[in-house]
């Protein structure tokens, strides 16, 4: 196992799955080297809470943002607010801080690697330089929080979903705001790029909208009835898009045509009895969909006919599906309830190993990007990694 002092909160492969990141509760950051199970470098300890961490894709390198912005009581603590680069080689900060005035809520890199964005709770957003932290763009949002930022495929435009309701998108050529959509009330709010980024999936309440990003003209808008969206999904073809909502439905919409994205057709809902869906992701090729809900059920079923593939079978865990996740290729799924995980073959829902077992409740668990290994994250305060083809724990 990797031995944590605290509960680990976060975790994160790089972009080549040979070196893992954990972000513990103890407000250290610690950076493992996946064949040998051990620390490649000196933890990095942190005074404040660490609001994200990320790798560069180049793996050399981290992003790593702090400050309080979970309610926490660190009044004796110095909270920094800022996000730093770290050099992985050297084991130390390079460059200026990346510096807000509140807590700093989420980091991003572009695909490059070229830039880093860092969002606060003041309501900033900073892009910075990756070499050495100098910032490039500060951009304000009118509400604050920003809770939540990322980058189209391309890196041609950043998406922020900022206070209770704003989403917006801004070019990354000259930084200006290109649209931006307010929902009504302060529900949580779902909202993800398009692959080709120039369309918006994002869902707040009862509302599910797909809009441009080039001038957030609303091309499809949906009220569910009497409900509210507890999940939201858009396929790598941008082709479906599904809602789970709280009254134990999915809803699904399908458009044929490839260039019309106003031509939406609603399928019949699914219902899941006595199950809400918490989480959906498409296979890779838009086929399939996999939930987890909150029975002790996650399902892999075709998008087009909402019928279970393979059959009728399940992939039934003794406890409630917390989280579930497709393999990198599309070939395995990963379910993880209570102290367990499990990996089962997507084609026939046969189970492909015993259980990963922890000694406490799994918070988080991730296919490396070679989907060879799965890395577990529990509040027993470890971090183990596991290999698929045995079964067997190897850090």
């Amino acid at each position: 196992s990797l031995p944590h002092e605290e509960q680990v909160l976060t975790m994160e492969f790089s972009p080549d799955g040979l070196l893992l990141l954990t972000v513990c509760l103890d407000e250290v950051v610690r950076v493992w080297d996946c064949l040998s199970g051990q620390l490649l470098v000196q933890p990095f300890k942190f005074y404040t809470f660490i609001g994200s961490a990320t790798f560069h894709p180049a793996r050399r390198r981290l992003l790593i943002a702090s400050g309080d912005v979970t309610g926490r009581n660190y009044d004796q603590l110095a909270l920094d607010h800022t996000a730093q680069l770290w050099d992985l080689q050297v084991t130390a900060g390079f460059g200026l801080p990346i510096s807000h005035t509140a807590g700093v809520t989420d980091v991003a890199f572009t695909s490059d690697g070229a830039q880093a964005a860092s969002a606060g709770a003041d309501g900033l957003v900073l892009v910075s330089d990756r070499e050495n932290g100098a910032t490039l763009r500060s951009l304000k949002r009118e509400q604050a929080p920003v809770s939540k930022l990322a980058f189209s495929a391309h890196g041609s435009e950043l998406l922020t979903v900022s206070g209770s309701n704003r989403v917006e998108v801004c070019s990354t050529k000259d930084w200006r705001p290109q649209a931006f959509h307010l929902y009504p009330g302060t529900n949580a709010i779902h909202a993800f790029l398009s692959p080709s980024g120039d369309r918006v999936a994002s869902a707040s309440s009862n509302l599910v909208t797909v809009w441009k990003t080039a001038d957030g003209e609303v091309e499809f808008e949906e009220k569910l009835p009497e409900t509210v969206v507890m999940a939201l999904a858009l396929s790598p073809d941008g082709q479906w898009l599904l809602a789970g909502a709280a009254d134990e439905t999915v809803h699904r919409w399908h458009r044929p045509h490839a260039s019309d994205w106003k031509a939406w057709t609603a399928l019949p809902p699914i219902r899941f009895t006595n199950s809400i869906m918490q989480h959906a992701e498409f296979s890779p090729d838009s086929r399939r969909v996999l939930s987890a809900n909150r029975d002790e059920v996650a399902r892999v079923w075709w998008a087009e006919s909402g019928e279970s593939a393979p059959g009728d079978a399940l992939l039934k865990m003794d406890r409630p599906v917390k989280y579930a996740e497709l393999s990198p290729d599309g070939t395995k799924v990963l379910t993880v309830g209570g102290r367990k995980v499990r990996i089962w073959d997507a084609d026939t829902a046969g189970a492909l190993t015993e259980t990963f077992q922890h000694q406490a409740e799994i918070n988080s668990a991730h296919f490396s990007p070679d989907g060879q290994f799965v890395l577990t994250a529990s509040e027993d305060a470890t971090a183990r990694l596991w290999e698929v083809r045995t079964g067997l724990e190897i850090a």
